[in-house]
């Protein structure tokens, strides 16, 4: 049998809990850009925790019929991070230029001087000051 580190590594969810509502992250498509940012509404938790706002009140996910049944198990140690969607775009109108920042990390806090340029010039191109 397989242990939750086994199947969810600590840095992946180390990453996700750096996310604290309030932040604000940037959406990176690989091989396309940027194609919006989001608001965190609420921290990581285990999946089997995490509740969603449906138009009857607030659920358990697991619960809801929002995920696709058996997309996520509760057993596999997944979390979950609250967002909300302030910015998008298409992918097929993904933003990418010379010289912006790309990293891998599931949620990352950049330190690299090419994260000030792309922090810059995603703000000029969504429109937010």
């Amino acid at each position: 049998m397989l242990t939750v580190t086994e199947l969810m590594p600590h840095w992946y969810v180390q990453s996700l809990r750096m996310l604290q509502p309030g932040n604000r992250v940037w959406v990176h498509v690989p091989g396309k850009g940027y194609v919006g940012a989001r608001e965190v509404t609420s921290s990581a938790v285990p999946v089997a925790d995490f509740v969603a706002e449906t138009s009857s009140g607030s659920r358990p996910l697991i619960a809801s019929n929002i995920a696709e049944p058996g997309l996520l198990n509760p057993t596999h140690g997944e979390h979950l991070v609250g967002i909300s969607w302030t910015l998008t775009r298409p992918v097929s109108e993904a933003i990418w230029e010379r010289g912006f920042l790309a990293n891998q990390n599931t949620a990352a806090r950049p330190r690299a001087s090419s994260w000030l340029f792309t922090i810059s010039r995603l703000k000029e191109q969504f429109g937010v000051s």
